[in-house]
């Protein structure tokens, strides 16, 4: 008896050890490393259409265990890159400095572009990482265009935004499912009022989403989508709401923890006007909101680069 107690206690020691060596193993440091992630971030999802200036940005998120990590921007290849002032910020929040995983942290690196063209391609990125020059190559151009060229009263429609959304967050809709009794999309609320009398005539996204059901309200009564209600003539003052849900067009594919960048557009014509005006909205949308996209990035990335 006292003989197979003894095998018990060394069989039950043998488990415990080989589970503490797993955990201490699994999350040991790894060597120095530092990640920039250009081949999930969608970066070619960009597409920054501004009436309102000449500057856009995106953010990018930088894996290192590196604890002076310096980045600095070197250049641009494409179309007009030699007009393009960068500056480098860290935009990490600060819930996620302390979210660490193998000794790694993650960085939220924010390039703000500023650019005299009115149309810039970017097929890659070459940064200075802890002085070593590295380029990085986009799965597709990044994208600016300045719409016409100048903002003015010919081509902006003649509404005021009350409220719109200019963020999204892609994770949460993964997490929690469908979103009410529709098809699991974004939900976008939108309401604007009407500087002139108007007639509306399109809403939609310039690249990468569509809706997948929309609702259009003048002064809380509802008209229906935009495809049975359009063109819709709608007087000085009113108040126009569009409520919808959106997904992504056929052919892209979303990651977990991508970003993209795009715009809404609202179009119509002025009474006594042939030419279309828009108003444009800038969306955009991150994977990485929470200190557990943080880890769960972390940790993915991490286990990918074994």
């Amino acid at each position: 008896m006292k003989k197979k107690a003894i095998i018990v206690i060394c069989i039950l020691l043998m488990f415990f050890s080989t589970v503490f060596v797993v955990i201490v193993l699994s999350d040991r440091p790894v060597a120095d490393t530092t990640l920039l992630y250009f081949d999930r971030v969608r970066l070619n999802a960009l597409q920054y259409a501004s009436l309102q200036d000449r500057s856009f940005g995106l953010n990018i998120p930088v894996i290192t265990n590196s604890g002076n990590l310096s980045i600095e921007y070197v250049s641009s290849e494409g179309l007009n890159t030699d007009s393009l002032m960068v500056k480098v910020n860290d935009y990490t929040p600060e819930d996620f400095k302390s979210v660490k995983v193998k000794g790694c942290r993650l960085v939220i690196l924010g390039l703000v572009f500023e650019t005299s063209a009115d149309k810039v391609l970017i097929d890659a990125i070459t940064l200075s990482v802890n002085g070593e020059q590295k380029t990085f190559d986009m799965a597709d151009p990044v994208v600016f265009e300045l719409v016409d060229g100048e903002y003015d009263n010919r081509v902006n429609l003649p509404v005021a935004a009350i409220t719109y959304p200019y963020r999204f967050n892609e994770t949460d809709i993964e997490r929690n499912g469908e979103h009410k009794e529709y098809a699991g999309g974004f939900p976008f609320s939108y309401l604007v009022s009407t500087e002139k009398s108007v007639t509306l005539t399109g809403f939609g996204f310039n690249a990468f989403l569509e809706p997948i059901y929309a609702n259009v309200l003048v002064n809380g009564e509802e008209k229906g989508s935009p495809s049975s209600c359009f063109p819709l003539r709608v007087e000085k003052g009113d108040q126009i709401s569009i409520e919808c849900e959106f997904k992504y067009l056929n052919g892209i594919e979303n990651t977990d923890f991508g970003n993209v960048y795009c715009n809404s557009v609202l179009s119509g014509y002025v009474d006594d006007e042939i030419e279309i005006r828009s108003t444009i909205t800038q969306m955009t949308g991150y994977g990485i909101n929470s200190r557990e996209d943080a880890e769960q990035f972390l940790r993915g990335e991490l286990k990918r680069m074994k």
